[in-house]
């Protein structure tokens, strides 16, 4: 039947408890072929289908889910296509006891990752998974097993597999990964003892930053820790690299595991003191097109807004710069986000974060409704105009003169100070020249100038105060 039909309706049973469950989840959508491969939860029985795309209309007969879905909508998975295969990080039943990583559909053999053992998965919970050259890498999280606490630790983790793994013989890994390796993802803040901020909530897809292949992650503390957020970057030759050295092994039952060289530990890029679980990175933004912009989700339904600029001594490097917090979750405007049921916390949570370049604007997943932000928000500042916003090119500036308008928008220290090193700053930062050269007309009139290099007029904000009067 229509896609619509098999995506809304409900089997017939209840021996699982209350209707809701009951109800088809779909939890992975793919393109594929041509058209869409769709798998769902179909009331703790998961199936596989494909749809034509323009029509969506049932193409051949479903398949089993098992090892491609999960059973309980509540478990988390991860799936994708490459070279005619699909990869996913999933459960195979119904108690989540079995975790997998399993290749199927292809003309490769049908693979898998080991029964039950703890040393391959300890309850995972899979947040993404990439394809980059040979392999495909999986993210997720998980209880670690190196450390001897008599409590449960939790820690995340990055795995891969060769795309053109053949298995093992009849007598060691037959159906099985011979190339399955994992590693630790060490998002933490150094010092004499690491904060460590241990779960990884969301990634971005591989991102091309400074001439390298960078996927970014958001992490957080546990829920009985300081309450904490971080960004981290990973260089995914530095990610491959591990793979080749001693990325974490135990020679026996009772050695301790060796850790990561500390030079591959990447740092975190935001600590925060509520919690972020989405990332969306904007690749192509400013007026050319060639800034780096990153978008992270709040649990508390706000969206904040970084500029990632590479460093030019060192390209392993990045500054990064905070913009701005944007409201995404408003009660008094989206109160038809809130319905009886679910608490406040709930409602503010976002489910998903996603960038919709060709109307410039984000689009947040709530459990009940869909709220779009515009990423830039010009007409908020037009009196006190944001210069990281409006010329990104002006960091110097901006670190040499401290009351420049930023977020707040005017401070009141210094201000005559300020307006009066600003211009000539500026400058030197830019190579260029004022177009007003007389910086005293400026003091009395709040205005922009604007500075001209190479032909290129750059809006530079000279004033932001309203009460100036000339001594």
């Amino acid at each position: 039947g229509p896609l619509g039909f098999w995506l809304h309706q409900e089997a017939q049973s209840n021996s699982m408890g209350r209707a809701e469950e009951c109800r088809n989840y779909i939890k992975v959508l793919l393109s594929h072929d041509g058209g869409l491969f769709v798998c769902g939860t179909n009331a703790f029985n998961p199936l596989c289908a494909n749809y034509t795309r323009d029509t969506l209309e049932l193409v051949g007969e479903p398949i089993s889910g098992m090892a491609r879905c999960p059973y309980d909508p509540k478990h988390a998975n991860v799936a994708l296509f490459a070279e005619g295969s699909l990869f996913t990080g999933t459960v195979t039943d119904f108690l989540a006891i079995d975790a997998v990583i399993y290749r199927s559909l292809g003309e490769s053999p049908a693979l898998r990752t080991i029964k039950h053992d703890s040393k391959w998965f300890r309850e995972p919970y899979f947040v993404s998974t990439v394809e980059w050259g040979p392999h495909i890498y999986f993210f997720f999280r998980e209880m670690a097993m190196e450390f001897n606490y008599l409590e449960k630790v939790m820690v995340s983790r990055v795995a891969r597999v060769c795309k053109g793994d053949l298995g093992g013989s009849q007598r060691v890994l037959e159906r099985q990964w011979t190339s399955f390796l994992k590693a630790r993802l060490n998002c933490s803040i150094p010092g004499d003892s690491h904060f460590y901020f241990n779960l990884l909530q969301s990634t971005s897809p591989i991102i091309r930053m400074q001439g390298r292949d960078v996927i970014l992650g958001v992490f957080s503390t546990p829920s009985n820790s300081i309450p904490g957020s971080a960004v981290c970057a990973f260089d995914m030759q530095q990610l491959a690299r591990v793979f080749e050295g001693r990325f974490k092994e135990q020679k026996s039952p009772e050695s301790i595991w060796t850790p990561v060289p500390d030079e591959l530990v990447p740092k975190p890029r935001y600590l925060s003191m509520y919690q972020l679980n989405t990332m969306v990175v904007d690749t192509e933004a400013g007026p050319h097109r060639n800034r780096t912009v990153v978008f992270l989700g709040s649990t508390i339904g706000t969206v904040l807004k970084f500029l990632i600029t590479p460093s030019p001594e060192n390209p392993y490097s990045n500054t990064n710069t905070f913009l701005e917090e944007m409201e995404g979750y408003n009660p008094e405007r989206q109160n038809h986000c809130f319905f009886s049921g679910m608490g406040q916390t709930s409602v503010r949570l976002p489910l998903s974060l996603t960038l919709d370049k060709p109307s410039h604007t984000l689009l947040l997943a709530f459990h009940s409704c869909v709220v779009r932000v515009s990423v830039a928000r010009c007409q908020l500042h037009s009196r006190c105009m944001n210069l990281l916003t409006f010329s990104l090119v002006l960091q110097d500036a901006v670190q040499r003169s401290r009351t420049i308008c930023g977020n707040p928008l005017c401070t009141s220290a210094a201000p005559w100070a300020a307006q009066m090193t600003l211009a000539p700053a500026a400058s030197a930062a830019m190579g260029g020249k004022l177009k007003k050269k007389n910086v005293q007309d400026l003091l009395v009139r709040p205005e922009i100038a604007t500075l001209e290099k190479n032909g290129v007029e750059t809006i530079l904000l000279v004033n932001c105060t309203n009460n100036f009067k000339k001594k």
